[in-house]
């Protein structure tokens, strides 16, 4: 079974992604076959924006932590990162609009992918968290950065240093999402995308790429930083602490080692 679905309606390229089972956490599969999408739909000419969700009851909620216990050293561990961060720099460099439409949990990774969209559609009780700190890890894929784009430094510290479980009207009224919707987020996020279909592409194309241009120095920097820390982190007793933690459903008890 694809753990990416692909489908283009109307001009809007749905992407999907399908590990419902494990809340379309990041596998190596999944990474590779949302890359492999990314690159379909640049070149779709059928495609004028994407509409990004995940199936079953949550959007994404990270990484596949069962996949990531397995990582041997800091150098594979790297590897991984350099593998799945460029997933935020394809979705950013996209000559096209991406809209994130987000239900369940949006945690981790999940909520970096949405972050790394150019809009985000919520569910009303849609819930957004990152949760790293909990498994003694830092945010990747970017979300440093791109959080630090939308709001104040000391909620970027308080919400990644805390895990804070974050809802989507608390979202919107900080300027991250750009509506809360009752339910039916895919349906929503298509409504939203049918202006973006019905305008200019190269119009569309270059705003994009302008803005994003601005600031994906700093987003880069944000990557290279985060991988060669987390791949640290990864390796750490710590995070081997939290990962036993999580799964044996108790509190962890770090050392700083």
């Amino acid at each position: 079974m694809s753990v990416v679905t692909y489908e283009v309606t109307e001009g809007i390229a749905h992407i999907q992604l399908n590990r419902p089972e494990k809340l379309n956490t990041f596998s190596y599969e999944l990474t590779r076959q949302l890359s492999d999408a990314l690159d379909r739909v640049a070149n779709d000419d059928a495609a004028k924006v994407v509409v990004l969700s995940g199936s079953g009851s949550s959007f994404c909620a990270g990484g596949d932590l069962d996949m990531m216990k397995d990582l041997q050293s800091s150098v594979e561990s790297y590897d991984w990162l350099a593998e799945v961060t460029q997933l935020t720099l394809k979705i950013r460099s996209l000559p096209k609009y991406v809209v994130a439409a987000i239900h369940g949990y949006a945690a981790g990774a999940g909520f970096s992918l949405a972050l790394a969209s150019d809009f985000i559609i919520a569910e009303k009780d849609a819930k957004f968290t990152l949760s790293f700190s909990k498994v003694g890890l830092i945010p990747d894929l970017g979300s440093t950065q791109l959080l630090i784009e939308r709001v104040p430094i000391n909620l970027v510290k308080e919400w990644i240093s805390f895990g804070s479980v974050l809802n989507a009207e608390t979202l919107l009224d900080k300027g991250v999402v750009n509506r809360v919707v009752q339910h039916s987020v895919v349906s929503e996020a298509m409504q939203f995308s049918k202006p973006l279909v019905n305008g200019s592409p190269l119009s569309q194309k270059f705003t994009k790429k302008i803005i994003n241009e601005l600031v994906d120095s700093k987003l880069r920097d944000s990557i290279a930083l985060e991988n060669l820390h987390q791949a640290m982190l990864l390796m750490s007793s710590d995070h081997k602490e939290g990962i036993a933690a999580f799964f044996q459903k108790r509190k962890p008890v770090f050392k700083g080692n």
